[in-house]
């Protein structure tokens, strides 16, 4: 069982990085948000 939870956190991990890409792609209004903005959309760390 350890092994699948490993693997299943290692899997999200990486899709990580696809789910903020996607999130970038999406966001309305983009040309009117600043970076900052945006950055708080993507990655609210």
């Amino acid at each position: 069982m350890e092994t699948k939870e490993e693997h299943a956190g290692a899997a999200w991990d990486e899709l990580k990085y696809i789910r903020q890409a996607v999130d970038f792609l999406i966001i309305p209004q983009k040309s009117k948000r600043t970076l900052e903005q945006i950055r708080k959309t993507i990655c609210p760390v």
